[in-house]
């Protein structure tokens, strides 16, 4: 059995980079439903509740994409 959740964090400013960013900061509704720059965060543990999995992706992912696409790759 896995338990998995995931969350996301708003951040503010302007992210400029010289090379593309391997991270889409994106605009989303946080859990206020407020529409904010986001990065999302992703873990995974096992029954005992040891991490083995955890990711930091795009911040207007949504749970229902995230969980089917990284719980597939599990063993």
């Amino acid at each position: 059995m896995f338990h998995a959740d995931t969350t996301d964090v708003s951040v503010y400013g302007t992210y400029e980079s010289a090379s593309p960013d391997p991270l889409h900061i994106a605009h989303g509704y946080n859990r206020q439903h407020h529409w904010q720059k986001q990065i999302g965060f992703g873990l995974i543990g096992n029954e005992d509740g040891v991490p083995f999995y955890g990711d930091v992706h795009d911040g207007n992912l949504p749970d229902k994409t995230w969980n089917p696409e990284v719980l597939s790759r599990c063993p």
